[in-house]
């Protein structure tokens, strides 16, 4: 059954079956972890933290970028990869570097916990003002079409006040 967004009724329209496809997919991916997780999810299993196969650590971002390094999240995939894949892959691979862990290492990861608690609460204060200025501007434009509304129906009145004295006359 193919997913129809458009389906009135939830069950109609086939979330789940492009669920567990898209899990299915998950369940041959070529890196462990991801595999591993799709593989519990699609046996129900319950997951506690012995079984969690994604390792969350409170460990700072460079430590857990060399846990989890590129070299070994893009090792090739052990089953054959389709020439249009390939093509895809070049196109995207232009868009993206991956930064070696030499460079990382090389580059100041230390920024102090006040330092980044003032960095985010900034970056949140303009996220803020940026949803403020979008009500704002929702609500100015709602006015102005109340106000245009309110303008053409003045017109509308006055073109049949004159309308009623050029019949009457």
């Amino acid at each position: 059954q193919k997913y129809d967004p458009e389906a009135k009724d939830p069950y109609l329209s086939g979330a789940l079956a492009t669920v567990l496809w898209e899990l299915s997919l998950l369940q041959k991916h070529h890196d462990e972890t991801v595999s591993g997780m799709a593989s519990n999810i699609l046996s129900m299993a319950n997951l506690n933290a012995t079984q969690n196969p994604v390792q969350l650590s409170s460990s700072n971002p460079l430590e857990a970028y060399k846990d989890l390094s590129m070299g070994r999240e893009l090792s090739k995939p052990t089953h054959k990869v389709s020439q249009t894949l390939k093509c895809k892959r070049k196109r995207r691979s232009k868009e993206f570097v991956a930064l070696s862990t030499d460079v990382l290492e090389k580059a100041d990861c230390t920024v102090g916990e006040d330092e980044l608690r003032e960095k985010l609460q900034s970056h949140f204060a303009v996220l803020r003002g940026i949803s403020e200025n979008e009500r704002l501007r929702t609500e100015l434009n709602h006015a102005l079409s109340s106000i245009n509304m309110y303008k053409e129906y003045k017109k509308q009145k006055k073109a049949s006040k004159k309308s009623k004295k050029a019949a009457k006359a």
